[in-house]
């Protein structure tokens, strides 16, 4: 099965925004260090038929992004609409409707009570948004449940394991069935990838490519380093504290990655090969001291980090935006001649 991007003959997405996002902010969990927002104004559309990729580390709000749009966090300001319907404010049977149309996969893989209900079998577990929505007789929910298990790789030896029995790929296998057995339009993925082995990932990502093309999904995909969501992604979001530093195609943020934090991000793996590794420059460096901020000033959140900060980025937040590079970035100073070695091989 060839991979599903924008640029391939043959595959195009509708133009119609299916997800947009406006202006989305949320508080950070009580205790958090630093700033009371998790989410600080995150707007971006997605058409149908799109995967978008959201990468970013451990509170770079990846996460927060798909929690809100799954229903799974409230937001204090900011809107989601999906197909032109604003989520805020659906009563009780509407929403109801609303996340039939979303299928969510959260947990952690490793953890074998995490994604999958420990006290149902697979079968069950993959059956039970069928029930919940009341959509078929408890005979057609078995049925429906086993050919969407089938789908997604599992036969039917699976339907009376429990979670416990599974491997970490095959809870991701079943989680995806679950997602998916009420067809939905928008497939929204957290991190689903980021704790397997490099060949429990491939796995995962190519059943997703499968499962895109077959079932016309525009799908989420959140990650912590781009190397796991660009495969399978036609755009790629990069987030750090809270915001929305660089948002590039595929291609484009592979090759001329320009915000420093992106940068950082891509030259943090190793590439594959030991012989192009050793000879591979490492483009970030640390800085001694950053600029110092002022009383009032509104500095860029990378600020302490970046080796290209001068005092303009202690003084007045980047706003994404084109700065001549084909595509927005939040950065003053952006890298307009970077070109990070792939860690997926040769572009």
């Amino acid at each position: 099965m060839r991979a599903l991007h924008s640029e391939e003959p043959g595959f195009t997405f509708d133009a119609t925004p299916l997800l947009e996002v406006d202006d989305l902010r949320t508080e950070a969990a009580a205790g958090s260090a630093g700033e009371t927002e998790a989410l600080r104004g995150v707007s971006f559309s997605m058409s149908n038929g799109e995967t978008l990729g959201i990468v970013g580390e451990p509170d770079s709000g990846a996460s927060e992004v798909i929690a809100v749009i799954a229903g799974l966090r409230p937001a204090w300001d900011g809107r989601v609409r999906i197909d032109g319907i604003s989520v805020a404010g659906l009563d009780r049977h509407d929403m109801r409707d609303h996340r039939a149309r979303i299928g969510v996969v959260v947990g952690n893989p490793l953890d074998p009570v995490d994604m999958i209900p420990p006290a149902m079998t697979v079968a069950q577990a993959v059956a039970e948004p069928l029930r919940i929505h009341r959509m078929y007789t408890r005979r057609e929910c078995q049925d429906r449940a086993e050919e969407t298990l089938a789908h997604v790789g599992l036969g039917p030896g699976y339907a009376r394991a429990r979670s416990a029995d599974l491997t970490p790929v095959e809870r991701v296998r079943v989680a995806l069935a679950r997602a998916v057995v009420l067809q939905p339009r928008l497939l929204l993925l957290d991190a689903p990838v980021d704790r397997l082995p490099a060949l429990g990932r491939k796995q995962v990502l190519t059943l997703l490519v499968r499962l895109r093309w077959e079932l016309a999904l525009t799908c989420l995909v959140s990650a912590a380093h781009p190397a796991s969501v660009t495969e399978v992604s036609d755009r790629v979001m990069v987030m750090y504290a809270g915001r929305t530093v660089e948002v590039a195609d595929r291609a484009t943020l592979l090759d001329s990655p320009a915000h420093p934090y992106t940068l950082d991000l891509l030259s943090s793996v190793p590439l594959p090969d030991p012989a192009r590794e050793s000879r591979r420059s490492r483009p970030v460096t640390r800085p001694e001291a950053a600029p110092a901020v002022s009383e009032g000033d509104t500095p860029c959140a990378y600020l302490a980090t970046c080796p290209r900060a001068q005092p303009r980025c202690a003084s007045e937040a980047p706003a994404l935006s084109d700065r001549g590079l084909g595509h927005p970035v939040a950065c003053h100073y952006p890298e307009t001649l970077a070109r990070v070695p792939s860690p997926l091989g040769e572009a």
